[in-house]
C-alpha cells in the first residue's frame, strides 16, 4: 500500500511541514530531512545550479557538480573526482556551506573553526541552492540549527550530507 500524501500524515499535519529529525554521528548537528514520501509534494525550493566551488585557500578549492543521473553532488578535488579508499565517488545528496570564523587564522597549527554563535549558510539539495543561517548555543551539548532566510527549518533530501566550513567573508562561486 503506498504511503499517504504528505498532508495526510500525522507528522506533517502536526508540524505543517514534512520533516523529521535524524540522529547524526556528530553531536554537533541536528539536520532535518524531508520525508521520502513528501519529496514530490514538498520539493526542495531554491534556484537551480549546475555547480559551485568552495574556495579553500591555496590549491584546496573543492568543486561540487550536480549529477542528474544520481541526484547527488559530485565532489572534485585537485581537478579529479574525489573517491573513497574503495574507489567509490564522493557524491552526497546534500551539501551545506557554513561561513565561520577561524580562531587564530586560517591554516595555522592552532587554528580552529568557531562553531558557537551564528552565521550565514548555503544549502544545496536536489540541484538547487538556497540560503539561510546556522546557529549554535554556547554549551558543548548545544546542536547546530539550520534555518532558511524565511525563518523555517532547512529541510534537506534524505541521504548523506557534507558540511563545508568556509571562512567568514569568503565568496562562493556558483555556476547556474
Amino acid at each position: 500500500m503506498p504511503a499517504p500524501p504528505c498532508s495526510a500524515t500525522p507528522s506533517c499535519t502536526r508540524h505543517t511541514t514534512c520533516s523529521r529529525s535524524r540522529p547524526s554521528s556528530s553531536p554537533l548537528a541536528a539536520r532535518r530531512y524531508r520525508r521520502r514520501s513528501c519529496s514530490k509534494t514538498q520539493p526542495f525550493s531554491g534556484r537551480p545550479i549546475a555547480s559551485f566551488v568552495v574556495p579553500f585557500p591555496s590549491i584546496y578549492g573543492v568543486t561540487w557538480t550536480w549529477d542528474v543521473a544520481t541526484s547527488s553532488w559530485d565532489r572534485t578535488l585537485f581537478g579529479k573526482a574525489d573517491v573513497t579508499g574503495t574507489g567509490v565517488r564522493e557524491s552526497p545528496k546534500n551539501v551545506i556551506v557554513m561561513w565561520v570564523n577561524y580562531v587564530n587564522g586560517i591554516g595555522t597549527e592552532a587554528s580552529y573553526a568557531n562553531l558557537q554563535g551564528s552565521g550565514k549558510a548555503a544549502f544545496f539539495s536536489d540541484g538547487k541552492e538556497t540560503v539561510g543561517t546556522w546557529s549554535r548555543g554556547p554549551s558543548k551539548g548545544d546542536v547546530l540549527v539550520y534555518t532558511l532566510a524565511n525563518g523555517k527549518p532547512a529541510l534537506l533530501t534524505p541521504g548523506q550530507t557534507w558540511v563545508e566550513l568556509l571562512n567568514t567573508g569568503a565568496g562562493l562561486p556558483i555556476t547556474p
